[in-house]
């Protein structure tokens, strides 16, 4: 059979195996008369995955593959793409839904702009206490844009929120992506795509690199029905934090907080000195010196002040504290900047530390005003299966 799309669940851990299901139910109830190739990846062949996809309610609706043994998300997401099949493609995480008519707004996009090699799309968040969505990653645009002007957004960091950052960044994660041009790129980057760290911040800058347009889609394609569940995070954990070196004098960073490399823009600097050789050879610039935004490494340090809350604040966590504001400052994040991410890091400490009455009043008051019976309902779907 021809597919016209290949979608991939990647799944690590029986803990996984409800909203697991859920994606790919939104994948097997789309309208829309197209060829879907659903295939379910099972990273670390756990037993409870396998009996569950190969059962009798999905052996003839999904292909399930599992690796021989465990792998890095990238190199996951890699081993389980080259099973693609599809014209396009699209990696579809756990935690994520698509809403309803995605098929079509992303497969007759593609097919009207054969000069975009990828078609993002934007989020919403179910809050399953409240019951309702919210827009949580949004793009301001909708049509062709140059990837030379989301380079130039890049590099400047000029970025309204890390949302825009995500909603953005062309990655198979956000949308789909012509599989020849994924295929393509792994005979040039030496048959991977994803690369060694963050397979949507890496395969997102292989993208802008390598192609002239994107297809930005404004309005929601995915629902993000559980963000504590994404294992983005705990990969970073694994990284050689000492990259922070390979930014500077290694001296004037010594005091950074090490679990400050535990966050995922960080992972972005990293990918971006990666490549640094094909940036330069991209912008047409022989400054060897081009550096990435301090807008990454902001938010790199407003996750760490989110954590900093957490801890109790004895004489020895006052001491990393003020070291690290010294050493931000120093990397030019002003003392404004770590004034207000202290304010939104308290905020945010005693929102999480409230009592669930008090969440479900704040939630209600930042969704939409419609309140909805489940998340397939929210997704657009007229019933759960």
């Amino acid at each position: 059979m021809k597919y016209k799309i290949t979608v991939i669940v990647p799944i690590f851990g029986e803990g996984l195996i409800n909203i697991a299901r859920d994606a790919v139910n939104s994948a097997l109830l789309q309208s829309g008369n197209y060829a879907c190739e659903l295939i379910v990846s099972n990273n670390g062949g756990n037993e409870k995955i396998r009996n569950f996809f190969t059962s009798d309610d999905y052996k003839d609706k999904v292909k399930y593959i599992e690796p021989i043994s465990y792998l890095s998300m990238s190199k996951h997401f890699e081993w389980a793409s080259k099973f693609a099949a599809g014209e396009y493609m699209m990696i579809l995480p756990p935690r994520r839904m698509l809403k309803q008519g995605a098929f079509i707004k992303l497969i007759e996009t593609m097919d009207l702009n054969e000069d975009c090699e990828i078609c993002c799309g934007c989020f919403e968040e179910w809050v399953e206490e409240s019951g309702r969505l919210f827009l949580s990653r949004s793009s301001s645009v909708e049509g062709v844009i140059g990837t030379n002007l989301l380079i130039d957004k890049f590099l400047c960091g000029s970025y309204s929120s890390r949302g825009e950052f995500w909603s953005t960044h062309p990655t198979s994660m956000n949308g789909v992506v012509r599989t020849r041009f994924v295929n393509d790129l792994r005979k040039k980057y030496s048959s991977s795509y994803f690369g060694e760290m963050f397979p949507d911040v890496s395969s997102g800058f292989k993208a802008l690199l390598n192609s002239r347009n994107i297809y930005l889609i404004s309005s929601p394609i995915f629902v993000i029905t559980n963000r504590s569940v994404s294992t983005g995070n705990k990969q970073i954990m694994s990284f050689n934090h000492e990259y922070f070196n390979e930014l500077g004098d290694a001296g004037k960073y010594r005091h950074l907080p090490k679990n400050l490399a535990d966050s995922v823009y960080c992972g972005v600097i990293e990918d971006f000195n990666r490549q640094k050789n094909e940036w330069i050879l991209i912008n047409s610039s022989d400054n060897k010196s081009l550096e990435i935004s301090p807008f990454f490494l902001k938010e790199a340090a407003f996750e760490y002040f989110l954590k900093l809350f957490n801890n109790p604040l004895n004489l020895t966590n006052l001491k990393r504290v003020w070291m690290a504001v010294q050493t931000f400052n120093q990397m030019g994040i002003s003392y404004f900047d770590i004034f207000r991410k202290f304010i939104i890091g308290a905020v945010a400490t005693i929102y999480l530390h409230s009592p669930k009455t008090l969440k479900k009043t704040l939630l209600v008051l930042r969704g939409k005003s419609i309140k909805y019976k489940n998340v397939y309902v929210a997704a657009g779907f007229h019933r759960e299966t």
